[in-house]
């Protein structure tokens, strides 16, 4: 490729751009994606410029991806990732997880079935990944962008921002305001450069004439054509065919703009091949071949069209030498030829959405025939992940079927439908606002009133959504099973913000749901109100529950995200049950398998909770990770969602405060929308802050949380806790009577659900309280009272905060071998969690006892309990059963016990059970 012509400036600053070091230094390798954007008008060299820049980058080692799509191939659904990965992106489709290379595959035509768009653009975004590991630096060329498919437009969108941290540069040229897509957004701040290309100078202008014609104009001469042209390349080169061939240059036919250029340009052609080039306009894959059929004298026009630079042919494929002769020939036919152009298309072609939009272009009225056409068409689009290209189809049928009749009314609700999916908001209601007006069987109206609130929930917030849901139920009061659907949705709307209504919707779901005497019916309200009533804090009978399901969640035969499933996962966490982990594993591998994201983020979201729970927050921060990225996934946004407060209370309570912080802050921000998400983000912000030592912080934030948990109905202690840690934050700010309060209701609470962990919860508050009073044997017996039920919890962690207090109120009241006993099994339990905060505030309370922190020469009371009983010939399950523990813990007890006598077996310490003392 020879020099870039009047372009050396702009070339030399995007370069520099691209090759910027984002180390801190200035020196380091690249490591994070750049991207520059290049804008111009049609013909302004655009794709030299890119091609420049590329060339440069492969020069210096770098690894070239392209798409570039004419808009001709703008229709055609996944055009731009087919593009993509038939090119050197194919070597790694081995690669991918089965339900994304699926995805990809049906997007690609190669299987049959729907195209996920999330799971395409996984797809993509791993494929690209996969690549820049292979090469270490991939340059990704979208020329054209603004021709690109709206389908890939996204994917490619998404695949950028996810390997925004590699060695990735993107090179795009777009028209200005063009474009199904703006990249620059998936790249964080700085990274991006757009550069606007302008028409070339005079000496750039003459020196490109010259290269192409061999002539050198005049200074007048060229000052006019710079004038004429603007310095447009492609328009000076129009020109300047034309002067080469004999023209004068300053003939009055030349035209005032770069459109009239084109379209005499096409209008040159005689009507034959007008015609001709009119179907390769109109067609999404026009070949030689396909066109031979209605064009006897198809080589002499094809001849012509060619010689006029128009169109080119390469084997059967024609394409247009320049897109904007696609648009000047469309106008030159006029409407008339045109339909009938397309009319006679569209009775040869074999693929039903082209022959669709054929028929639409020619129509030119009513045709109820041709909207039906264009409805399966729409349908079609929708199945292989091409809500865009829907929304164009059920647009046009729209105006071509009638306004009224149970027809029209589902193609709003279609259209509607596609709006959603394509994110334009404001026209899925008003579309399907005018279905739900219109004449629509009950599961249609159904599908259209929770698509109506999904909308509304979005634009005007959660109580829009409520009315829709509230007004759609009542409407179907004659049809059940209908009902059935909106009343569940309207459950789980009302399940995020007022649990008082959800139980009343719920319980008339349980009702309703029984009379339809549909089985899968009745169990999905039955766990819908569940639900509801173990949110509420009253008991539920989780043995009956398990008994009820536990068979069909291990299942293999049941569909991925089953809401019988999800809730079943929820109650079985929140009710601390053994079974949960077994069960959410299941269900995580279920929805991995069938490329389920949602589903995947709610098993992830409720894995994660168990094992933290269970005492294994290794694991359970690897799932709440695992649950962002798959929330990214997906395009939400996590801080907007409440789980994302579980990932910075694990980060809090491992020493991580300034990460905690940050998403805990960005949390409580961004669910003001949803009042329980609100609850769980000020829940765990007030957590954060109190476990980092800021008890007015949490104090602020926590009592937020219990008026917003109240004010929604939300009074279990066992789903989200921390009305202990109200409790103790209002202690340590000397409000004690405030804090008397809250005890009471906890305590109150407690007794009425029955339930573990609000019981454990309860007595930390109520020792809290009393010893903050001075009335030590009350709290005492509060600590003590809380030790009976925290080991049948099995959470080491609310184990440790129990015994924490308990070593304190042992301490005050000057009895220091049970204080330390208990601080030193605290200390072992916060130090096997890793939580560095809980730790210090142990060896805060040991140096008060003048003793050594963090002493391993010494066996605390359990440790030296399970000591006596393993010496004694016990085995550790037997060992376990005595002390009311689980076999893990005393496994963990013995490694610590080995520790610290300088053993490594049981036999060497029974060997040595004499000299320990060990009875």
């Amino acid at each position: 490729m020879g020099p870039l012509i009047g372009r050396q400036r702009d070339l030399d600053v995007a370069w520099a751009h691209l090759t910027a070091s984002s180390a801190p230094n200035g020196d380091a390798a690249i490591a994070a994606a750049r991207m520059i954007v290049i804008e111009g008008a049609a013909g302004i060299g655009k794709s030299a410029f890119v091609a420049a820049v590329v060339e440069r980058a492969v020069e210096q080692g770098a690894a070239a991806v392209a798409v570039a799509l004419s808009p001709v191939e703008t229709p055609i659904t996944w055009a731009g990732v087919s593009s993509l990965c038939g090119g050197p992106l194919r070597a790694h489709l081995h690669a991918l997880p089965t339900a994304p290379a699926r995805a990809l595959a049906c997007a690609l035509g190669s299987e049959v079935g729907e195209a996920e768009p999330i799971l395409v653009a996984s797809a993509l975004a791993t494929l690209i990944a996969e690549h820049l590991h292979r090469h270490g630096e991939v340059v990704l060329v979208l020329d054209d962008l603004h021709a690109l498919d709206v389908a890939s437009a996204g994917a490619l969108a998404f695949a950028i921002r996810v390997n925004a941290d590699l060695r990735l540069r993107v090179v795009a040229a777009t028209r200005p305001g063009h474009g199904p897509v703006d990249p620059t957004r998936s790249l964080p701040e700085g990274a991006s450069l757009r550069i606007e290309l302008d028409g070339l100078d005079v000496q750039g202008l003459q020196t490109l004439l010259a290269e192409r014609f061999g002539v050198v104009h005049r200074g007048a001469e060229l000052a006019r054509l710079h004038e004429v042209t603007g310095g447009n390349p492609l328009y000076a080169l129009e020109i300047g065919r034309l002067v080469a061939t004999g023209h004068l240059l300053d003939d009055a036919s030349v035209p005032a703009s770069l459109d009239a250029l084109i379209d005499a340009h096409v209008g040159s052609l005689p009507m034959d091949a007008l015609e001709l080039v009119g179907a390769v306009a109109l067609l999404v894959s026009p070949t030689v071949s396909f066109l031979a059929r209605i064009f006897p004298g198809l080589d002499d026009a094809l001849v012509v069209a060619e010689d006029a630079g128009v169109v080119a042919s390469k084997g059967d494929v024609i394409r247009f030498t320049h897109p904007l002769l696609r648009a000047g020939t469309l106008h030159r036919l006029g409407g008339t030829r045109r339909r009938r152009l397309a009319a006679r298309l569209a009775e040869i072609v074999t693929d039903p959405d082209e022959r669709a939009r054929l028929l639409a272009e020619a129509a030119t009225g009513r045709d109820d025939t041709v909207a039906e056409l264009l409805d399966a068409a729409g349908a079609a689009a929708l199945a292989r992940g091409a809500p865009h290209v829907a929304v164009e189809r059920y647009s046009r049928a729209v105006e071509l079927g009638g306004a009224e009749g149970p027809a029209a009314a589902h193609r709003r609700l279609e259209l509607g439908r596609a709006c959603a999916l394509t994110g334009d908001v404001d026209r899925s209601i008003e579309q399907l606002q005018v279905a739900l007006a219109g004449e629509l069987d009950p599961p249609a109206c159904a599908s259209a009133v929770s698509l109506l609130a999904t909308a509304m929930h979005l634009r005007d917030g959660l109580d829009a959504s409520v009315d829709v849901l509230a007004v759609g139920a009542e409407r179907l009061r004659g049809a059940p099973v209908a009902r059935l659907r909106v009343l569940t949705t309207w459950a789980y709307v009302l399940v995020a913000t007022d649990l008082r209504a959800a139980n009343e919707v719920t319980a008339a779901l349980v009702d309703e749901a029984a009379a339809t005497g549909d089985v899968d019916a009745e169990t999905t309200a039955f766990f819908a109100h569940a639900r509801v009533t173990f949110l509420r804090g009253w008991p539920v009978d989780l043995d009956d529950i398990v008994a009820r399901v536990t068979e069909r969640a291990r299942a293999d035969d049941v569909a991925a995200n089953d809401p019988i499933i999800v809730f079943l996962c929820e109650l079985l966490c929140w009710g601390d049950r053994p079974e949960a982990i077994e069960i959410e594993r299941v269900e995580l591998e279920r929805c991995r398998r069938h490329g389920h994201l949602p589903g995947e983020a709610n098993a992830l979201a409720s894995l994660s909770d168990s094992l933290r729970r269970a005492g294994r927050w290794d694991e359970a921060l690897a799932m709440a990770q695992a649950w962002v990225r798959v929330a990214q996934l997906q395009g939400h946004a996590p801080e907007e969602e409440g789980d994302a407060c579980e990932l910075a209370w694990l980060l809090g309570a491992r020493g991580e405060a300034d990460a905690a912080w940050r998403i805990a802050t960005a949390a409580v921000e961004g669910t003001k929308a949803v009042p329980l998400w609100h609850v769980q983000a000020t829940a765990r912000g007030g957590s954060i802050a109190l476990m980092n030592g800021h008890p007015a912080a949490a104090v602020e934030l926590l009592t937020i949380a219990r008026e917003r948990a109240d004010a929604a109905g939300l009074e279990d202690l066992s789903s989200l806790t921390f009305r202990d840690e109200l409790v103790e934050a209002l202690v340590l700010s000397g409000r004690l009577e405030a804090a008397a309060v809250e005890a009471r209701r906890f305590e109150a609470l407690a007794e009425r659900s029955g339930r573990l962990r609000g019981r454990v919860g309860a007595a930390r508050a109520r020792a809290l309280v009393e010893a903050a009073d001075g009335r030590l044997d009350a709290a005492e017996a509060a600590v003590v009272s809380g030790l009976t039920v925290v080991t049948q919890l099995g959470d080491p962690f609310e184990h440790a905060r129990l015994l924490l207090v308990g070593g304190t109120i042992a301490r005050r009241a000057g009895r220091r071998t049970q204080s330390r006993d208990r601080l030193d099994e605290a200390r072992q339990l916060f130090e096997g969690l890793g939580a560095a905060p809980f730790v210090a505030r142990v060896d805060a309370e040991l140096a008060r006892l003048g003793d050594r922190t963090g002493r391993r020469d010494q066996l605390t009371h359990t440790e030296r309990q399970v000591a006596e009983l393993v010496a004694g010939g016990r085995s550790n399950a037997d060992t376990a059963a005595e002390l009311f523990i689980t076999v893990r813990t005393v496994e963990a007890h013995l490694t610590r016990i080995y520790r610290k006598v300088g053993v490594r077996s049981r036999a060497e310490l029974i060997a040595k059970r004499a000299e320990l003392d060990l009875a």
